[in-house]
């Protein structure tokens, strides 16, 4: 039998996060639990896009600070091997591991969007200054939450829950969309665009359902 393999990269996964907001949101009015479901895939979403925007050619940008510090110095000491190599002398220094990367948090992937995507999320609610950084807040706060969920009853009053959801969206929209990005061109080649309208169409079954 021939194995199945899932072949997932950051575009890729976007995409699997959106096809699963859009189920959720679709599902909601039958089954209430979903709501889990629909906070870890906005979330995932918008996570991805981030890191799709922010990384380099050379993998960097969307890292952890450690991590990307280390993979400067392999990307420092193989361009040194390589020109040490060329003049046939041979370096006379200890190999640089590929370091492990780890991927910045949902906080730093945010501050390091260029204006006017960047968005600073305080540590706490009560230095919030506008919408988006509220919204982004509590989504990040719910995904937290039920990603390490606690054996107890968590009850949320829904009727507030689609702003939450709907900003996440429309900053993935406003990222992809950013002028100059080229590697737009391949999210438009898998589908981006078409599951986004599904999403904004779910979206609204979504808001009726709240109301």
């Amino acid at each position: 039998m021939k194995s199945r393999i899932s072949d997932l990269d950051e575009f890729s996964d976007v995409l699997a996060s959106m096809r699963a907001l859009e189920f959720h949101l679709t599902e909601f009015d039958q089954n209430n639990a979903a709501w889990k479901w629909i906070v870890i895939s906005a979330h995932s979403m918008l996570q991805g896009m981030c890191v799709c925007y922010l990384t380099h050619t050379d993998g960097s940008g969307a890292l952890e600070r450690r991590s990307e510090e280390e993979l400067r110095k392999y990307h420092a000491h193989g361009s040194k091997a390589a020109i040490y190599e060329h003049k046939g002398i041979v370096l006379d220094e200890p190999d640089v591991p590929y370091p492990e990367k780890r991927i910045a948090n949902f906080h730093e992937l945010l501050r390091r969007l260029p204006k006017p995507y960047t968005v600073s999320l305080p540590k706490t609610l009560a230095h919030i200054r506008n919408d988006r950084q509220s919204r982004l807040f509590l989504l990040n706060d719910f995904r937290n939450e039920y990603i390490h969920f606690k054996p107890w009853n968590f009850q949320v009053d829904l009727s507030g829950a689609p702003p939450l959801i709907e900003e996440a969206v429309m900053l993935s929209k406003e990222i992809a969309t950013a002028p100059g990005w080229r590697r737009v061109n391949h999210l438009g080649s898998i589908g981006f665009n078409e599951q986004l309208s599904k999403i904004f169409d779910a979206l609204e079954h979504f808001q009726s359902s709240c109301s």
